[in-house]
């Protein structure tokens, strides 16, 4: 099945299919930028780790894999300290994995739409003192 291509930051975005795993280092933690998704804490690890440049937001984390970027969902315990580190808290050092995102996660996903509404209204929470939302290109292409 075809992914629908996302633009972000010129380059288009697709699911990762393979987990990877990233030490934080103390040097890492010390380096960081709180609310900052380029030169956070875990941005800072990936580059050490894997030289490979990588933007992270409390829901996401997308590494550039050549001319494309990856895309793989944040585990809760990694969210966590995203979080605190935004605050001006202590990033937790320690080995994190990522893994690829599940299948109601992916960009192709389509949920089941229900037969009827329901009527409930959804609110949103916005989470005080951590860095933006992510915004991707404007522009987007299907394959």
């Amino acid at each position: 099945m075809a992914q629908s291509k996302r633009l972000f930051r010129g380059l288009p975005v697709v699911d990762a299919t393979e987990a990877t795993t990233i030490t934080v280092t103390k040097r890492d933690i010390v380096n960081g930028e709180a609310r900052e998704e380029n030169y956070c804490v875990v941005a800072r690890a990936f580059r050490r780790e894997q030289h490979r440049e990588a933007v992270v937001h409390t829901t996401k984390v997308y590494i550039r894999d050549g001319e494309r970027w990856l895309r793989y969902p944040v585990p809760e315990r990694l969210r966590i300290e995203i979080i605190v580190s935004d605050r001006h808290g202590a990033f937790a050092a320690g080995e994190y994995e990522l893994r690829p995102p599940k299948r109601y996660e992916r960009l192709d996903y389509k949920p089941r739409v229900p037969s009827k509404p329901s009527g409930r209204t959804r609110r949103h929470h916005s989470t005080e003192g951590v860095r933006g939302r992510l915004s991707y290109d404007s522009k987007e292409e299907d394959e």
